[in-house]
């Protein structure tokens, strides 16, 4: 993506008054925007989480929205990968979900009894596992199995080689 040191443009709804926390690009070079919107005009329903999509492939410097969703109530953000993938915690930090932008599918991938918070946990991720770090835990996820595969503790001396092997794009 090449802007040539231009100022870029968002174009956000003027009605509302956005606190932004999180931002990346997905690989087809779409802008990621993970946001906190308060609405002015209605007094009941003011506060959301919002993920916007914008397409960065533009002439005049303006990035359009090409896509809003709203994070449901009881669902706090953790990131978003740039497969498209968005990390949410829920249920008063007690599970783990994927949510797949492309296809709006959801899969719970970690549930446990102890809470957690979702500035604790750290995820990445490849089209085959999901890697999850909370606490003193590592959790490698196989997609395709749609299960945790291993469970780490952090100060394994082996760790740092299985975690490089299990996010290999070779693998």
């Amino acid at each position: 993506m090449n802007n040539n040191g231009k100022e870029i443009e968002l174009n956000l709804d003027i009605f509302e008054f956005i606190t932004n926390y999180y931002c990346t690009f997905n690989l087809k070079g779409d802008f990621i925007l993970y946001n906190k919107v308060d609405n002015k005009y209605n007094k009941f329903d003011t506060r959301h989480d919002i993920i916007r999509v914008y397409n960065t492939q533009t002439k005049n410097n303006k990035w359009t929205c090409k896509s809003i969703y709203k994070i449901p109530e009881g669902f706090e953000f953790i990131s978003i990968s740039k497969y498209d993938k968005l990390y949410l915690l829920f249920s008063h930090g007690h599970c783990i979900y994927e949510c797949n932008l492309r296809t709006e599918e959801s899969l719970k991938i970690f549930s446990k009894e102890a809470f957690i918070e979702s500035k604790e946990v750290k995820v990445s991720s490849n089209e085959k596992f999901i890697h999850l770090i909370f606490k003193n835990k590592i959790i490698i996820y196989s997609i395709e199995l749609k299960f945790p595969i291993i469970t780490l503790e952090k100060n394994n001396g082996k760790l740092k080689s299985i975690i490089v092997l299990c996010l290999s794009e070779d693998y």
